[in-house]
């Protein structure tokens, strides 16, 4: 999937805030073709807290500035980049959780980690419609599941809120 087809022929700058798909959902960013990627990798791939990345196209890093620019400003051995020299280097944050990422890369390939992530997609797929039947209720967006299914959670939470059980008590927890 790219957006060639529409906001790349109006010009329209295509952001995509993917914080919960690296280890998610199988992810291609060449494939993607956004202009800005944002993805965190302390939820599915299991990184220290705090632990995202992002993707800027090159023909358009010159115009992406974080809000502080730091060490990098005016840096006395300016690497080939003006962009990873303003966003590399954040004041003191303690960059040691980034360093983590190779290692947590490859413990989720020697670990299989799409194979597990397929698995629990498919047992979460089951279990929604488990609970849809106790319900006798069919999710308004089954069909959509069937082309998204990382959706379920969302489309499960509407399915109990449309008609609560009676006696059930849930309660959602959130997501940081």
């Amino acid at each position: 999937m790219n957006f060639d087809s529409g906001i790349k022929k109006e010009k329209i700058l295509c952001i995509i805030d993917g914080a919960h798909v690296p280890a998610h959902i199988k992810l291609d960013i060449s494939k993607l073709d956004p202009d800005v990627y944002v993805g965190a990798c302390h939820k599915w791939m299991c990184s220290p807290k705090g632990v995202s990345f992002l993707y800027v196209k090159k023909n358009i890093q010159n115009r992406i500035d974080p809000l502080v620019i730091s060490w990098g400003y005016d840096a006395e051995e300016p690497s080939h980049s003006q962009f990873l020299d303003y966003h590399q280097w954040q004041g003191t944050k303690d960059l040691s959780a980034y360093l983590t990422i190779p290692f947590t890369i490859n413990f989720l390939e020697e670990n299989k980690w799409d194979l597990i992530a397929k698995q629990c997609r498919e047992i979460n797929l089951w279990a929604k419609d488990e609970v849809n039947k106790l319900l006798n209720n069919k999710s308004p967006a089954s069909r959509i599941t069937t082309f998204f299914p990382s959706l379920f959670n969302c489309l499960t939470y509407v399915d109990f809120l449309d008609r609560p059980p009676r006696g059930f008590f849930f309660h959602p927890q959130g997501s940081s």
